[in-house]
């Protein structure tokens, strides 16, 4: 997961910088429903599929596809 933070953003540049084609470009967003779907025992796509962590996840399994 990410969190916009200064830190975050500049270890990530520095990511793509280095392993320009070996990472990927989808980005997991930090969100309460992932911690509430796990404290509810269930999965994110099962939570809350309309919450940005699941859009998310649903975003990273099709570009794992592509490759």
């Amino acid at each position: 997961m990410s969190d916009p933070t200064i830190n975050t953003a500049t270890s990530l540049q520095i990511l793509r910088q280095t392993y320009t084609d070996k990472v990927l470009k989808t980005i997991i967003p930090r969100n309460t429903d992932l911690r509430d779907a796990h404290f509810n025992q269930k999965d994110i796509f099962a939570f809350n599929p309309k919450s940005k962590a699941a859009l998310a996840y649903n975003k990273l399994i099709h570009e794992l596809f592509d490759l």
